[in-house]
């Protein structure tokens, strides 16, 4: 399948995927409302006589006949035209029971020919069934009578065309009006378009990220994590993963887990965490993705590059007054600014004060030098870094690190956004590992184990550590 093909069919995919819904209940409304339709109208019955054309060609041959009926073929197509005449209208009323106008009667007939045959339908559509059986037969009838008029030749003698009754007029076995079952499948098909229709009209407007397809398909990496909404979680605490088994805790378990297998090749160290814009969850994901290795006895820090807005230290309770800064500006050391949270065993070195100049110092080789130095002291470096869009801070961070995951959050993150942190990524030449779709709505099926632990099923949900402020100043690595 061509990439264009695989993009309309995605698309196809997304839109149904995500809002099947409005097209069922526009499919039912389409229904139920031609349902309805058909069952206030009025039930209209159809009569049909059927005759029969002759050729008047005399004694003769084969020849005789055959020319016989090509004029026979020729005549019925006339014969169409003097159903609906006054003439044959006229005497068909006075010669019926039928209380009807000349115009009421035409509107209520019809007549056809069989193609290549010389038989000629007469319909008459009525509510009334036995009306239009006798409208039918009086109109058979008359139309009989007023062709044998006209091919009578003036000074008498017989007739060169007649037409004969092969069959009376017959009712159909039902109403041929409102056709109920047609209508009402005709009625879904049609609001299920329209929902369709509406869906892709609403999808145009609304390119929000809602699934890990969406996000996969825009950033076109591998989507290696799926955190479910939860408000300790959106309100940036850091959970505890020594006694619960919450299905956010199982989230970023298994984020880390999928992180390796990504990562199959080669071994990481340094692992940047970014996202398109503010708000979307890449601090979040990089305390707890933090606690989660830290979980397996591995020395940890996470470091706060994001020189502009730090927000690691204060989620955390930690001092956000020392840190990167000072060490990257030289008046202090890596010993003297990290951090340790002595209750989730991992370090912080948190960004430290204003600095007017970000952007260099986190190009500057004085950077490259203190990430070394941290990846020989730890066993993983997750750099938090800023939005993507917002500055160039998180490509210059990405040139440094072994890999980049993006943080989207479900229900806010734009598709465009997602493709624009994709391209500029690509363009810097940082690599990407994966992308992490935040604050995704619960799914029960999907987070089914959630709570169970090894010590039993925990009810008390997601739960933040209410210490945030167990930090200490740490030299020991």
């Amino acid at each position: 399948m061509a990439a264009g093909e695989r993009d309309i069919a995605h698309e196809l995919w997304s839109v149904i995927h995500h809002r099947w819904w409005l097209v069922v209940l526009l499919s039912l409304l389409g229904g139920a409302l031609a349902l309805s339709a058909s069952l206030m109208r009025t039930p209209v019955y159809a009569a049909t006589a059927t005759l029969y054309v002759t050729a008047n060609t005399g004694p003769g041959g084969a020849l005789e006949a055959y020319q016989g009926s090509l004029a026979s073929q020729q005549r019925v197509e006339s014969y169409t035209k003097l159903v609906e005449s006054d003439a044959v209208l006229n005497r068909a009323i006075a010669g019926s029971g039928l209380r009807i106008s000349v115009d009421e009667a035409r509107s209520m007939l019809a007549a056809y020919t069989t193609p290549e045959t010389v038989l000629l339908s007469i319909s008459a559509n009525s509510p009334d069934g036995d009306g239009a059986v006798e409208l039918a037969d009086s109109v058979a009838a008359s139309l009989v009578d007023y062709v044998n008029t006209l091919e009578t030749p003036p000074g008498g003698g017989e007739a060169s065309a007649r037409l004969t009754i092969v069959s009376p007029a017959t009712l159909s076995e039902g109403p041929i009006s409102p056709r109920i079952t047609r209508s009402t499948g005709l009625g879904f098909v049609f609001g299920a378009l329209v929902g369709l229709a509406v869906c892709f009209g609403w999808e145009r407007f609304d390119n929000r990220v809602r699934s890990k397809e969406d996000l996969g398909f825009a950033l076109g990496s591998p989507v290696v994590g799926s955190v479910p909404a939860d408000e300790s979680v959106g309100n940036g605490g850091v959970l505890e993963f020594s006694d619960s088994g919450t299905a956010a805790t199982e989230a970023y378990r298994k984020l880390r887990t999928n992180l390796a297998f990504v990562n199959v090749d080669s071994e990481f160290s340094l692992l940047g965490v970014t996202s398109p814009r503010p708000g979307d969850g890449k601090t979040s994901t990089s305390l707890n993705l933090a606690a989660s290795f830290a979980e397996l006895g591995q020395r940890v820090v996470v470091v706060d590059c994001d020189l502009r807005r730090p927000t690691v230290a204060l989620r955390v309770g930690a001092n956000g007054g020392v840190g990167l800064a000072d060490v990257l500006s030289g008046s202090a050391s890596l010993v003297d600014v990290i951090q340790r949270d002595r209750i989730r065993d991992f370090d912080l070195l948190a960004s430290g004060p204003p600095v007017p100049n970000p952007s260099q110092l986190l190009a500057s080789e004085k950077m490259g030098r203190v990430l070394s130095e941290l990846r020989e002291h730890y066993d993983l470096v997750i750099c938090d870094t800023p939005p993507v869009l917002l500055v160039a801070d998180a490509c210059v961070v990405g040139q440094r690190v072994d890999g980049l995951i993006v943080v989207a959050r479900a229900g806010r993150t734009s598709r465009k956004d997602v493709a624009d942190v994709g391209s500029q990524l690509s363009s810097a030449g940082v690599r990407v590992l994966g992308s992490v779709l935040n604050r995704v709505p619960v799914n029960p099926a999907e987070y089914g184990y959630a709570g169970y632990s090894g010590r039993g099923y925990s009810g008390d949900g997601i739960r933040a550590h209410s210490d945030l402020g167990q930090f200490e100043t740490t030299t020991e690595r």
